[in-house]
C-alpha cells in the first residue's frame, strides 16, 4: 500500500515539473519616478520610506498568458522588451498577446521587460 502511495506522489511531483518547464515567473519591480530640480523637502520627523513592494507575474510562452494578481499588470497599456542591460528598446507593443507572442519567439537570451500604465512603469528581467 505504502508503494502505491509514494509512486502516485513521485508520478505528482513529476507531471508538475513538466507543467512548470513552460512557465516563467518574473519578477517585476516599479520603477522609480524621473528624478526632478525641485528641492527636497526635510523629512526628518518623516521618519523612512520603504522600497516599493515587488509584483510577480507568470508568463507561459507555450499557452500565451500572462497572470499576476496584481492590477498593474492585468491594466498594463504597453509591454516593451529592452535588452539585456535596459539601455535599448528592442520592440513595443499594445496588447498582451503580440508581447507574449514575441517573448516566445525569442530565442535563449536574457531581456528586461517593462509594462506601463496610467502612471507606474514595471520593470523586470526575464530568461528565455
Amino acid at each position: 500500500m505504502t508503494q502505491r502511495i509514494l509512486f502516485g506522489v513521485i508520478c505528482l511531483l513529476g507531471s508538475l515539473m513538466f507543467s512548470v518547464a513552460a512557465e516563467t515567473p518574473v519578477t517585476l519591480f516599479p520603477e522609480s519616478a524621473p528624478e526632478t530640480t525641485d528641492p527636497i523637502p526635510d523629512t526628518k520627523d518623516k521618519g523612512h520610506r520603504t522600497a516599493p513592494r515587488p509584483v510577480v507575474c507568470i508568463i507561459d510562452t507555450k499557452a500565451h498568458t500572462m497572470t499576476s494578481a496584481s492590477d498593474k499588470v492585468n491594466n498594463a497599456d504597453t509591454f516593451e522588451i529592452w535588452d539585456a542591460d535596459g539601455l535599448a528598446c528592442l520592440q513595443v507593443f499594445d496588447n498582451k498577446e503580440t508581447f507574449i507572442g514575441a517573448l516566445a519567439s525569442s530565442s535563449s537570451q536574457t531581456v528586461v521587460i517593462k509594462l506601463r500604465g496610467d502612471g507606474y512603469t514595471l520593470t523586470g528581467h526575464i530568461d528565455l
